[in-house]
């Protein structure tokens, strides 16, 4: 796997509509400034949080189970 993208949209009405967590195969960036894997909390160009780089099956599952239960609480 060297690329992939998961939108998670969350119920309106919360302080987050939508996490992103994308891995991106090209580099044309500089990778301290944008991590080859990262998350986006909405859906703006706002900053990209590193994030660890695992498998498609696991990261979903630490979407569902962990991250999400908690992003209606960022304030």
């Amino acid at each position: 796997m060297t690329q992939f993208q998961f939108h998670l949209h969350l119920p309106p009405g919360g302080s987050v509509d939508m996490v992103r967590i994308h891995l991106n195969v090209g580099r044309t960036r500089d990778p301290l400034v944008v991590p080859r894997c990262h998350l986006h909390i909405g859906d703006g160009r706002r900053a990209h949080v590193p994030f660890p780089i695992m498998s498609p099956r696991l990261t979903l599952q630490l979407v569902c189970d962990v991250i999400e239960p908690d992003v209606g609480i960022m304030g």
